[in-house]
């Protein structure tokens, strides 16, 4: 249900693509567990509390967590893009 738009950034733990949603044609930013960091457990656990983390944050600075899922295994995050 996304349209990758570009990669406005990566590092260690993941990468972050710039997308639109498209049934709510929203552009939001789609982060994703970085390839070396699929291998093991701990960085999945990390990248999913970092998720709960977030979402649990009600504040202007920062930015919103609107889901988080997997899609062929593969764990990723929608959140708003600034």
């Amino acid at each position: 249900g996304y349209e990758l738009l570009g990669e406005p950034g990566a590092g260690a733990m993941g990468v972050v693509y710039k997308a639109r949603q498209l049934r709510l044609n929203r552009v939001v930013a789609l982060k994703v567990v970085a390839g070396s960091a699929r291998g093991g457990l701990d960085p999945l656990l990390r990248f999913l509390a970092e998720a709960e983390a977030a979402a649990a944050i009600d504040h202007t600075n920062v930015v919103r967590v609107f889901e988080s899922d997997q899609h062929t295994g593969q764990p990723y995050l929608v959140m708003e893009y600034v």
